[in-house]
């Protein structure tokens, strides 16, 4: 097709179509390769750069690459997920204080993931203020919580993209990431083994 289409605004909406499935799909090497070799050498005036920009938002939380890293305090001292290095699985999840759907989901996973044998969750709390983030977590001891102020303009919000709570993220022991359930349901599903 693209031997064909001599028109460069043609190349390039079939391309952005394509790199955007691509990318969709989590196909990190096929978006890379498309984008690569025929994309970027398109005149600059037919390339978007903010098209660019989102679809790298898009790749870096796609299965199979490293997680993003999250650091917080504790006692003190800078902790953060890459240090960690006691569990066989990760699970990010990012939530709310002013979600409802958060407010009852959160306890569900909480008794469901206190059942799993090495696991070790992460949950960054997308807040506005820290009142109702400190009330919360009393009832989330075995968890490490981490307080994001600024809720979706928060750095870890951005880093991971995003545009809803609860999400969730379950990593390797190298801190890769293996799955993105869309659902609690779809999250137990994979760490019962079906």
């Amino acid at each position: 097709i693209l031997k064909v289409a001599t028109n460069y605004k043609a190349k390039s909406e079939i391309l952005n179509s394509l790199i955007y499935a691509f990318a969709g799909q989590q196909q990190i090497e096929l978006t890379n390769y498309v984008r690569n070799t025929y994309y970027e050498t398109l005149p600059e005036q037919f390339q978007n750069k903010e098209f660019l920009l989102h679809i790298d938002k898009m790749l870096k939380t796609a299965i199979g690459v490293l997680a993003p890293e999250i650091t917080w305090q504790e006692e003190g001292e800078t902790q953060s997920l890459y240090s960690l290095d006691n569990a066989q699985n990760y699970l990010v999840v990012f939530w709310s204080t002013t979600c409802s759907h958060c407010l009852v989901e959160i306890p569900k996973l909480y008794e469901f993931i206190n059942g799993v044998e090495n696991v070790q969750v992460i949950a960054v709390s997308l807040e506005e203020n820290e009142a109702e983030f400190n009330e919360q977590i009393k009832t989330m001891d075995k968890w490490i919580n981490v307080l994001g102020l600024n809720k979706w303009e928060n750095e870890y919000a951005k880093k991971y993209d995003i545009v809803s709570t609860p999400t969730y993220f379950v990593l390797d022991s190298d801190k890769n990431i293996l799955l993105k359930p869309e659902s609690l349901e779809e999250l137990e599903q994979y760490f019962r083994g079906y």
